[in-house]
């Protein structure tokens, strides 16, 4: 199969980041050939390697490749503000939840690297996220009012500004903001959103 034929299979498929794997069903070829045939794509660039057996398709975003780092993980904090355009500035690392490891990556594609630090979160904590569609296939995002409490979880007050203009803006679901802060079972976090709610006189209707 030439490269054209399976990077437009892939599009087909909606495989931005796919597995060695799923290359090894659309090539219908042994496993020895198929890595020889990914790894002349990713030396001539035709696509990215992620990490052993992963790879992506040079055209799609960072919030997939970020997202398919790790499985039952989901992207959050300032890059998830920043994807719901809650805050302007793009952060330079990407933060993604997940209840295993605590780990820092760098991932290159055409316009840099790629930082993508992964967080671990107990599992009282990973909830209210959703799937999108990214440019070619699906990632797991955070809802905006979870990225915020992620923030809090994660950072405690380093990243309080961020928090707070997201919040005076009214951008957000206050009351489902105090929801997961609870459901987190941290009461420091809910003590620290109602300190929010009372400096800003934010009405919670």
């Amino acid at each position: 199969m030439n490269s054209n034929n399976f990077i437009n299979k892939l599009n087909e498929l909606h495989l931005g980041v796919f597995t060695d794997t799923d290359a090894k069903k659309i090539i219908n070829k042994n496993q020895n050939y198929c890595n020889l045939y990914l790894y002349r794509l990713a030396k001539k660039n035709y696509i990215i390697r992620i990490r052993k057996g992963l790879y992506a398709l040079k055209e799609s975003s960072k919030f997939e490749i970020a997202g398919s780092i790790i499985a039952n993980s989901y992207i959050t904090s300032l890059a998830a503000l920043f994807y719901h355009e809650l805050v302007n500035q793009d952060p330079n690392f990407i933060e993604v939840a997940n209840t295993k490891y605590s780990k820092t990556l760098y991932i290159k594609k055409d316009f840099g690297a790629i930082n993508i630090e992964l967080k671990k979160l107990p599992k009282t904590a990973f909830f209210g996220y959703y799937k999108t569609m990214g440019n070619i296939g699906m990632f797991f995002i955070a809802e905006p009012e979870k990225a915020i409490i992620d923030i809090l979880l994660l950072h405690n007050e380093d990243l309080l500004s961020y928090v707070e203009d997201v919040m005076k803006e009214h951008k957000i679901n206050i009351n489902k903001v105090l929801k997961y802060a609870k459901i987190t079972g941290k009461k420091s976090i809910h003590a620290s959103i109602i300190k929010i709610i009372e400096k800003y006189e934010i009405n919670i209707v």
